[in-house]
C-alpha cells in the first residue's frame, strides 16, 4: 500500500511537470510541434486511462460525462467546419490541419483522464501544490537566466526588452505566470493551515511578479481586474455572513461604499491617477506599441468575424484560416528577429489565428463550437462559484479575459485549470479537517476516502 502510494504521487508529479513544460516552447525538439512536455503527458495518459477501463465496477462521475459531451460537440463542429471547407474549395495547409487534430486530441485525452482518475478531487488538489511549487521554480529558474546568472543551452530568456523565458515569446510568457499566480491563489484559498496559506500567497506574489517582466498589457490588465473581482467576491461573502449574524448588510455596505469613495477622492486630488502615470512605468506597460498592437487585433478580429460568417456560421475546421497581416510581414523585414523564434511562414494558403480564443473557435468550429466552449467554462464557474472557491472562479474568469487577446484554447495548463474546476465541489467538515497534504499518509487517505464515499 505504502509502494502504491508513492508511485500515484510521483505519476501526479510527471502529469504536474507535463503540464508546466508544454508552455516551455523553446525547450522542444528542433522547435518541432513535441516537446519534453508533450512527450511527459503522452507518457502520463496511458495508465490512468486503462486503470479507469479495466475497473470493476465501471462507474465514471459526471465530470467526465460534462467534459465528454464538449469534445463529442467541438468534433462535430469541425467535422461540420471541414465539409464546408471542402464544398467552399477554401485553400488549407493540411499540414496545421493534423497540427490541430492532434493537439485536440491530446488535450480530449488529458482532460478525460483527469476526471476519472481514482479519488479525483484529492488527487488533483495535490498536483495542483505540485503545478505551483514546480512551476515558481522554473519561473525563477528564468528569471536567473534572463539576468545572467547561468546560461541554459541556447536558450534566449529575452524578446528584444520583454521577458519571455523558455517559452518562444511573452505572451506565453505572460501566459504561464498568470496561471501559477491564480493557480496560488485558488490553494491559498482553500487550504486550512496558515503555514500553507503563507507559501500559496508567495509563490502567487512571484509569478504574478514575473509576470510583469513580459510586459504584456493583457496580463497587466487581467491581474488588476481579477485581483479587485477576488477581493471584491471575498467582501460580498463576508456579508453576507454578517448579515446572517444580525448585522444590517445595507447598512455596512453603504458604510465601505462611503469609505471607498471618500479614499478615492482624496487620492484623485492629491495625485494624478490617470494613464499617464502608467505610461511612466516600462516594467508593467508598453504604451508607445498598443496603438499599433490595438489596430493589429482589430484587424484580425474583423478578419476572423468575416471568415466565420461567410462559412454560415460553421466554420472552417482545424487549422489557422486568416491572412497574415502586411504591417507584421512589413516588420519582420524591418528588423533582427530574436533567435528561437517560430513565425508563421506565407503561403498559398493562410495560416494565420485570430488573436482571440473565442473568435478563433468560431472560425474553426462556428457557432457550435462557441457555445461548446461557453458551456463548459459557464459550468466550472458555477460549479466553483457555488462550492465557494473564489479562487477557482478568478482563474477561470482570468483565463477567458486573457484568452480575449491571445489564444490559450490548445495550452494544457488551461485545460487541467477547467478540470480542477469541474471536479471541484464543496467539501464536508469532515474532509477539511482532513484537507489533503502534498504527500499524504495512509491514513489520512483511508480517512478522506471514508468521507468523500459516505
Amino acid at each position: 500500500m505504502k509502494s502504491s502510494r508513492w508511485t500515484t504521487t510521483l505519476w501526479d508529479s510527471l502529469a504536474a511537470l507535463a503540464v508546466l513544460l508544454a508552455l516551455e516552447t523553446q525547450l522542444r525538439f528542433s522547435h518541432g510541434p513535441m516537446g519534453p512536455g508533450e512527450f511527459l503527458l503522452s507518457l502520463w495518459l496511458a495508465p490512468p486511462i486503462v486503470i479507469a477501463v479495466l475497473r470493476r465496477p465501471r462507474v465514471l462521475p459526471w465530470p467526465f460525462w460534462e467534459i465528454l459531451r464538449f469534445w463529442s460537440t467541438l468534433a462535430a463542429a469541425l467535422c461540420l467546419g471541414v465539409m464546408a471547407t471542402y464544398i467552399r474549395n477554401v485553400p488549407v495547409d493540411w499540414s496545421l490541419v493534423v497540427h490541430d487534430i492532434i493537439a485536440y486530441a491530446f488535450l480530449a485525452a488529458m482532460t478525460a483522464a483527469l476526471t476519472i482518475l481514482p479519488d479525483g478531487p484529492i488527487r488533483l488538489y495535490r498536483m495542483l501544490w505540485m503545478i505551483v511549487l514546480i512551476g515558481t521554480l522554473l519561473l525563477l529558474l528564468q528569471l536567473a537566466n534572463a539576468q545572467g546568472l547561468f546560461k541554459y543551452g541556447t536558450m534566449d530568456p529575452w524578446y528584444w526588452d520583454r521577458m519571455r523565458g523558455w517559452s518562444d515569446n511573452p505572451n506565453q510568457f505572460a501566459l504561464m505566470c498568470l496561471l501559477i499566480g491564480f493557480f496560488a491563489l485558488a490553494l491559498a484559498e482553500r487550504t486550512p493551515k496558515v503555514w500553507a496559506k503563507s507559501l500559496a500567497t508567495a509563490c502567487a506574489g512571484v509569478g504574478l511578479g514575473i509576470g510583469l517582466l513580459a510586459k504584456s498589457n493583457a496580463f497587466s490588465a487581467v491581474v488588476v481586474a481579477i485581483l479587485a473581482f477576488f477581493t471584491l467576491a471575498k467582501l460580498a461573502r463576508a456579508f453576507a455572513r454578517a448579515e446572517k449574524q444580525g448585522v444590517p448588510l445595507a447598512s455596512l455596505s453603504l458604510a465601505i461604499m462611503a469609505l471607498v469613495g471618500w479614499i478615492a477622492c482624496v487620492e484623485a486630488y492629491v495625485s494624478d491617477i490617470r494613464i499617464d502615470a502608467i505610461k511612466a512605468s516600462s516594467a508593467i506597460a508598453r504604451d508607445d506599441e498598443a496603438n499599433e498592437d490595438a489596430a493589429l487585433r482589430v484587424h484580425l478580429w474583423e478578419q476572423a468575424i468575416k471568415v466565420g460568417t461567410e462559412s454560415m456560421g460553421l466554420g472552417l475546421g482545424p487549422g489557422p484560416h486568416l491572412e497574415i497581416p502586411p504591417s507584421i510581414l512589413a516588420g519582420r523585414r524591418d528588423s533582427d528577429t530574436p533567435v528561437n523564434i517560430q513565425h508563421p511562414k506565407p503561403g498559398l494558403a493562410p495560416n494565420f489565428e485570430a488573436h482571440n480564443t473565442v473568435l478563433e473557435l468560431f472560425v474553426q468550429g462556428g457557432v457550435m463550437a462557441v457555445l461548446a466552449f461557453g458551456s463548459v467554462i459557464a459550468l466550472g464557474v458555477y460549479r466553483s462559484w457555488k462550492a465557494g472557491f473564489d479562487g477557482t472562479t478568478a482563474l477561470l474568469f482570468a483565463i477567458l479575459i486573457f484568452g480575449s487577446f491571445h489564444v490559450v484554447f490548445r495550452h494544457p495548463s488551461v485545460w487541467f485549470a477547467i478540470s480542477f474546476a469541474l471536479v471541484g465541489r464543496p467539501r464536508s467538515a469532515g474532509e477539511v479537517a482532513a484537507s489533503p497534504s502534498l504527500w499524504p499518509t495512509e491514513e489520512r487517505v483511508t480517512q478522506r476516502r471514508a468521507v468523500i464515499t459516505s
